[in-house]
C-alpha cells in the first residue's frame, strides 16, 4: 500500500518511479544502492521495517547527494526525512481497547523484534497497561520471529500450554492474530467469549476472518503519498530533510473482542 500510493503521486507530479527491492537480503543492498547513485536518481523513497545495517547505506546516499526519505525506519545517525505511522501510539490504542473492556491479563505475541515497528508497538503495550495501573506480566509477552501466520499459531500454543492465565490478546499483525485464534480453537478456546483477540493493519482478510477481526487500521496509502511528496519537495528544493511526520492509526471494531467475564 505505501508503494501504490508513492508511485500514483509520482506519476501525477510528472517523475518516474523505479521499484527495487533487496528481497530482505542485506548483502543485496549495497548492490541496489550503488545502481541508484550510478544511474543518477533525483530521489529515493527508503521502505522497509528492519533497520539493522543500513546506517552506511543511507550516509553512503547522503553523500552523493541524493534526497532521501524513509518510512518504516529511522537512522538517528543519519538525518533523513521521515514519515511513517505511529505504531507506539497504534500499540498503545490497542491494549487501551482491551482495558476498556475489562482485560487484565492480556498477553501479546510480537513481530521480529528487529524492526522498528514491532518495538514501537511493544513500548504502546506496556504504556497502556502502566497507565492502567495493571502490572506487565513478562510471561504474557512473546517475542515473534516473523509476522507470518505461524507465529501466531505456534505462540498462541505455547501460551495455552505453559499454562499462561490470560483473557485477551494483542497481536501486532493480523496475520499472527489470525493463527492465534487457529490455536485457540484447537484448544477448545472461544474468541472472543473465552479469549479477545485484536490484531493490527486492517488487511483484506481480517474482515473475514472468522470471528472478523477487531484491528487497527494503518493509512499505509496515505503514507506512501505523503512521503513522495515530501521527497519530491525535498528534490524541487522547497523543503528540508529534517521533516518527521507520523500518522495516526484507527481503531476497527469487529468481532473478535468482547468484555472480560467477570
Amino acid at each position: 500500500m505505501v508503494v501504490t500510493g508513492a508511485e500514483q503521486e509520482a506519476l501525477d507530479k510528472g517523475y518516474y518511479f523505479m521499484l527495487g527491492s533487496a528481497n530482505c537480503d542485506p548483502d543485496d543492498d549495497p548492490k541496489f544502492l550503488r545502481l541508484l547513485t550510478e544511474r543518477h536518481v533525483e530521489g529515493v523513497l527508503f521502505v522497509r521495517g528492519n533497520y539493522e545495517n543500513e546506517v552506511s547505506h543511507l550516509a553512503r546516499l547522503k553523500e552523493f547527494g541524493v534526497p532521501v526519505v524513509t518510512t518504516g525506519h529511522h537512522s538517528p545517525e543519519v538525518d533523513t526525512a521521515q514519515i511513517d505511522v505511529d505504531n507506539a501510539k497504534g500499540g498503545k490504542k490497542a491494549v487501551e481497547y482491551l482495558v476498556g473492556l475489562g482485560h487484565k491479563k492480556i498477553a501479546m505475541i510480537t513481530g521480529p523484534s528487529q524492526w522498528k515497528s514491532a518495538q514501537d508497538r511493544t513500548r504502546g503495550y506496556y504504556q497502556a497497561l502502566q497507565e492502567a495501573g495493571i502490572p506487565a506480566d513478562q510471561h504474557l509477552v512473546i517475542e515473534g520471529d516473523s509476522w507470518l501466520h505461524s507465529n501466531g499459531y505456534r505462540n498462541a500454543k505455547f501460551l495455552i500450554q505453559r499454562g499462561s492465565a490470560f483473557t485477551a490478546l494483542f497481536a501486532q499483525n493480523d496475520r499472527i492474530a489470525r493463527g492465534a485464534i487457529h490455536a485457540l480453537n484447537e484448544a477448545g478456546l472461544k474468541v472472543p467469549e473465552d479469549v479477545s483477540v485484536i490484531g493490527y493493519d486492517d488487511i483484506p482478510e481480517a474482515e473475514f476472518s472468522d470471528p472478523p477481526l477487531t484491528t487497527i487500521r494503518q493509512p499505509m496509502a496515505e503514507v506512501g503519498l505523503a512521503a513522495t511528496r515530501l521527497l519530491i519537495q525535498m528534490i524541487e528544493g522547497s523543503a528540508t530533510a529534517a521533516q518527521q511526520i507520523l500518522f495516526d492509526t484507527t481503531l476497527v471494531e469487529r468481532s473478535s473482542c468482547a468484555p472480560a467475564r467477570q
